[in-house]
């Protein structure tokens, strides 16, 4: 039997796309092995695959997703990424709430602190510019803060 553990670092070896194929289909097929096991292998196939061709990692979870759905780490890096965008989405949201409020509050003088606004990452600072806007009486309490 073929060493299937060693089968994830095939993509960073040299070779093509043949090889790989082959490998995953070596992996899929094989009766041995539980389904846990091959959607452990053919996730790690995936993310090495990563660090040398996204194409071909974007190919190897198009063709096994159904089974790398089951992996552990394919559920953490889903969560991960649900967790991005959670937080993206809260970004954009204060955002949007803060240039609404400067718009609101200060008219289009507000709109020029925007640009600042878009660089900052932090959502506490986001929150609290959002909240300042609310109580301040010039432009320049909200300067203060960015």
């Amino acid at each position: 039997m073929d060493d299937l553990r060693l089968y994830p670092f095939l993509p960073l070896m040299k070779g093509d796309r043949n090889v790989l194929e082959e490998a995953e289909t070596r992996i899929y097929n094989n009766t041995e092995i539980n389904l846990e096991t091959k959607a452990d292998l053919l996730t790690a196939m995936a993310i090495f695959a990563g660090i040398k061709d996204r194409e071909l990692t974007t190919w190897l979870i198009e063709r096994r997703r159904d089974i790398m759905i089951q992996s552990v780490a394919y559920e953490i890096i889903k969560e991960e990424g649900i967790k991005e965008g959670i937080r993206e989405g809260r970004l954009e949201g204060l955002r949007d709430a803060i240039s609404l409020g400067l718009e609101i509050k200060f008219g289009t003088d507000g709109l020029i602190l925007y640009e600042e606004v878009q660089k900052i990452e932090a959502i506490e600072k986001l929150e609290l510019i959002k909240e300042a806007i609310k109580i301040a009486e010039k432009i320049e309490e909200i300067e203060k803060l960015l």
